[in-house]
């Protein structure tokens, strides 16, 4: 254990935090922390609890802080940005975001992430279901036999993008009986095919193409979060029930669909979760300054109010992705019966009935 963590034993004050941890005592108010203090109790309460923690925090650049302090304490941190939900449509958007994104959610369902990061905005939006999401993920075995002109399929529909040869994050190839899948920019998952039956599995450099480690089992996760939950048609066919462009219906029918689902988001996920249920139950949620999260997440509401008026009377559609949105009581309503810690620099007065039972089970750390 780091030793940062573990001369916390020797304070009883801790110890008593600790205890009430493992009892599940709810919610408790930790203050007096600095930014370090922060990263230091939370990491130290996902170490001493054994349980995995969602931190969530009032903006994308104090949750990018917390996220490199983290990782000085462990590598299985990662962090769930917000998406941008733009009114307009755009020819490309950085990989980069969406990357992120599917590593946290993927991290998170193989049970890799131990510290989550995000933001409440983050945590207000809508996206694809769970159920939705891993559908198609496809579990391989040496030994096993498979059909591989379905596991092509499956690949596609896990959103990954077919190549003469791969090299980088959401593409494959096919050569014989050989697969190449590229599961970020610098590792890919090489499966030889003897037959029907698996022979091998294998890492390989995406950058020089050499085979690595060896592998018995491997578990391929979608590539993006904007997998299908139905065909293309259908989701033309509920677009067109409501206010629509002809010329976006033409180019999602042509396959070209992803600048197009915040547009008509709920056509395309008539079931949509949001990042709270793709966490279980066992997380520990921590909260950071619970003030400035709520006032971010009220200006958040007025923003995106003053955004769709201002797009009603220009007679242009409006984001679905914006009008499903949840505020932020129900955002914390969702939060309800979950374990819960609230991260203070100061002492906080009044927010809402739970902050103030956190303050009675509080304790003070001066940092």
């Amino acid at each position: 254990m780091n030793s940062l963590i573990s001369i916390l034993e020797k304070y009883d004050k801790f110890s008593s935090y600790v205890k009430d941890i493992k009892q599940g005592v709810t919610p408790i108010m930790l203050s007096r922390l600095t930014d370090s203090g922060k990263v230091h109790l939370s990491f130290a309460t996902q170490m001493y609890a054994d349980k995995p923690i969602c931190v969530i925090t009032y903006n994308e650049l104090q949750a990018r802080k917390l996220v490199k302090d983290l990782k000085y304490y462990s590598d299985e941190v990662f962090f769930f940005p917000k998406r941008e939900i733009v009114t307009y449509d755009y020819l490309a958007e950085s990989k980069d975001l969406l990357n992120e994104r599917i590593e946290c959610l993927n991290n998170i369902n193989s049970g890799k992430a131990k510290v989550v990061v995000t933001t409440i905005e983050a945590l207000m939006q809508k996206t694809v279901s769970k159920d939705v999401l891993y559908k198609h993920a496809i579990s391989l075995k040496v030994g096993n036999e498979y059909n591989l002109e379905k596991i092509k399929e499956e690949l596609i529909k896990l959103g990954y993008e077919r190549f003469d040869l791969v090299e980088g994050k959401g593409q494959f190839s096919v050569r014989g009986g050989i697969i190449d899948i590229a599961i970020s920019d610098k590792i890919g998952i090489r499966i030889e095919f003897w037959g029907d039956e698996i022979d091998s599995i294998r890492n390989f450099n995406v950058y020089t193409q050499r085979s690595t480690d060896m592998l018995q089992k491997v578990d391929i996760y979608p590539a993006n979060e904007f997998v299908l939950e139905n065909s293309l048609e259908k989701i033309c066919y509920e677009i067109s029930k409501g206010n629509y462009l002809e010329e976006d219906l033409e180019e999602i029918r042509n396959g070209n669909y992803l600048n197009k689902v915040d547009k008509y988001f709920s056509s395309f996920y008539q079931k949509p979760n949001t990042l709270r249920d793709y966490i279980s139950d066992d997380y520990i949620i921590c909260i950071d300054e619970v003030k400035k999260i709520k006032q971010r997440a009220e200006n958040i509401t007025k923003d995106n109010e003053s955004i769709m008026k201002s797009l009603i009377e220009k007679n242009k559609l409006v984001p679905n992705a914006l009008t499903v949105m949840e505020n932020y009581e129900k955002t914390m309503l969702k939060l309800e019966n979950k374990q819960t810690i609230y991260l203070e620099n100061q002492d906080v007065g009044f927010v809402d009935s739970k902050s103030m039972l956190a303050k009675r089970n509080g304790y003070s750390f001066s940092y």
